[in-house]
């Protein structure tokens, strides 16, 4: 039923012209695909989505698109019984995280960083590549660290309500308004 559902929303919302709030939907609609193990059908959707999300989304939405398609495609990899097939998976995950922590650290979304380096170091323990896995724990850790911190989590318990994702996001259009409408005083 819930893929129903979805599949009828995504079909109903691909035939508009494609915007921030469409991709937004379509992402909420992957992850609840991914965690209903239909893996497949949601690395169908973020496939279609991951290109036109590239010319008009923020760098957060792309980033999180990157990192819900590289869970779909590590999911599939555990279901994949050929052993060649299941490495391409893998590094094609591999290859999709990395650019999302790019995009993660253009806005310095500490939240989602740390996700991408936790979710390298159980590939690489996985491909039995401890040099990289350790490398990928360590750079999780500095982000753990870095959320633990006295400046940082003061920081963060005055946004706490609003999460990071919508923070990071609503500091970057808070950040576009200043640099464009220098005229009007908006409080920071």
């Amino acid at each position: 039923l819930a893929l129903n559902v979805a599949l009828t929303i995504y079909s109903s919302v691909k035939e508009q012209s494609f915007n921030p709030t469409i991709c937004r939907t379509v992402l909420v609609l992957t992850e609840i695909l991914l965690h209903l193990d239909f893996s497949y059908q949601a690395l169908e959707m973020l496939s279609k989505v991951h290109p036109l999300a590239e010319e008009c989304c923020d760098n957060l939405l792309k980033g999180e698109i990157c990192l819900v398609k590289s869970k779909c495609l590590l999911d599939i990899s555990k279901k994949i019984t050929d052993q060649r097939v299941k490495e391409s998976l893998i590094s094609s995950a591999l290859k999709v995280l990395s650019n999302g922590l790019q995009k993660f650290r253009v806005l310095n979304a500490v939240f989602k960083i740390r996700e991408v380096y936790y979710l390298m170091a159980r590939t690489y323990h996985e491909l039995r590549e401890s040099e990289l896995r350790d490398r990928a724990a360590l750079y999780y850790m500095r982000a753990h660290d870095e959320l633990n911190s006295a400046t940082t989590r003061q920081e963060i318990s005055s946004n706490c309500i609003m999460g990071d994702d919508i923070y990071h996001y609503l500091t970057q259009r808070l950040t576009y308004a200043q640099d464009n409408f220098k005229s009007i005083e908006l409080p920071v």
